[in-house]
This record gives structure tokens, sequence and C-alpha cells, in this order.
């Protein structure tokens, strides 16, 4: 693992974790921060990442965000792991 494949990863565990803070989206959907090296990878494993396709594309980036691959390169948790107060901070 490079370094900067390392920190990234790490930053990212960070963050998830609370540890360090996160700026949320706009309309709440998750974020991720992917090492170049590991982002040809994923676009083998999930060719539509790069799809021309709107929908096809979204749908891409939702099945590597439910799966066990993807759970390193979340910024934050995941809509099914995050409960907001009316203010929008995360309650865990």
């Amino acid at each position: 693992m490079t370094e900067s494949r390392k920190h990234i990863l790490d930053d990212n565990a960070s963050r998830r974790s609370g540890a360090l803070p996160v700026q949320r989206l706009p309309d709440g959907e998750v974020a991720f921060k992917i090492p170049k090296q590991d982002y040809k990878m994923l676009t083998r494993m999930f060719p539509d990442l790069i799809s021309t396709d709107n929908t096809t594309r979204l749908a891409a980036w939702h099945k590597l965000r439910r799966s066990p691959i993807g759970a390193k390169y979340l910024v934050v948790r995941t809509p099914a792991q995050v409960r907001r107060s009316q203010k929008g901070i995360i309650i865990k």
C-alpha cells in the first residue's frame, strides 16, 4: 500500500468513526474517497461506474456502496446506518 493510498483509507476510516469532521453533501448522499489505483480496479469490477448513461452509472455506484468492497472508500456512513436529527446531526 503506498503512503498516499494508506493515508486516504485511514482518513476515510477516521471520518466514518467521527474522529474527523465530515461535510455532508446537500442532497444527503454518501461520498467516496478512492485512491487512483483502486479506482482503476473498481472500474474493472464494476464497469458501469464509468457508463455514459446516468441511470446505469448511479445504479453501479449504489451497488458499490452496498458491497463489502466499497466500505473502506466511504467517507460517511451509508444512509441505513445514519439517523439524522432535525438539524442534520449524525446520531449513532
